[in-house]
């Protein structure tokens, strides 16, 4: 299953590499206007990458999982799983566009707070969803530090447009 989630992540990193190069020029320019179109379309095309991976995913994860294994226990355990597989893309759109937005302004401190927090916040909410739900808890814990990792950056945004 992380499988897919890293295949889906690398499609959606995509579009964060292209989008940290045109951030950097557009603050190089200190032109607002192109900087607030370079995140707002970025973002939504991302976003929407994301929407289409994951109904690409809900018809077709069955058969890459039975593609992987013929291990039926390990299949049985995948297909349980699934939902996150399908869930995960579009929220993990977000933390990765806004990563590359950060990357390009050169905003690494508030890109590594950001993260540290996100972090500690997985960590701590891993251990505890995982001793009342198992692997359903683990899967929550991932998609609660990807919503956190978004979240925070947002909270940093402003300084990358006091910058222009």
């Amino acid at each position: 299953l992380l499988q897919l989630v890293i295949i889906s992540a690398f499609f959606l990193d995509a579009y964060a590499f292209s989008t940290e190069g045109i951030v950097g020029y557009s603050l190089g320019k200190r032109s607002v206007n192109m900087f607030l179109k370079i995140v707002k379309n970025s973002i939504t095309l991302s976003f929407i990458t994301g929407i289409i991976l994951s109904i690409v995913l809900f018809f077709t994860a069955v058969e890459i999982i039975n593609l992987i294994t013929d291990i039926e226990f390990l299949r049985f355990l995948a297909y349980k799983y699934l939902l996150w597989v399908i869930v995960i893309p579009p929220i993990a759109s977000f933390c990765y566009q806004l990563d590359g937005i950060f990357i390009g302004a050169s905003q690494t401190q508030e890109l590594r707070n950001a993260m540290f927090i996100s972090v500690v916040i997985h960590l701590i909410s891993s251990f505890m969803l995982v001793e009342g739900f198992g692997n359903q808890g683990l899967w929550i814990s991932l998609t609660i530090f990807l919503i956190l990792r978004a979240l925070t950056l947002v909270f940093y945004f402003n300084r990358i447009y006091l910058k222009i």
